[in-house]
């Protein structure tokens, strides 16, 4: 048994073509639906509410130590907000 799926009949004769493309749409549809994993956790890196709300709080910290400008502050802010609001309506 191949730990990777379709590697055994690739080896195989080719009359086993039929099972290759079989096991090759499962492999296909292993790594879609891992991509769609990765997919979501970047969305909701990018657009969830504890996500922006954690940046915004970085955010308010570096406008108090001085590290940004209240101009830089508003800018971002508005992004996040933006982000923040684009998540919610996507659903």
């Amino acid at each position: 048994m191949s730990l990777v799926p379709g590697y055994m009949a690739l080896t195989s004769n080719v009359s086993r073509k039929e099972n290759f493309l079989l096991e090759g749409d499962c492999l296909f549809s292993y790594i879609f639906k891992i991509a769609e994993i990765i997919y979501d956790e970047v969305d909701r890196e990018l657009y969830g509410p504890a996500s922006i709300k954690n940046q915004i709080l970085k955010l308010e910290q570096s406008l108090k130590q001085g590290l940004i400008t209240e101009d830089e502050y508003d800018e971002m802010e508005n992004d996040l907000l933006e982000r923040l609001e684009k998540h919610l309506e996507d659903g």
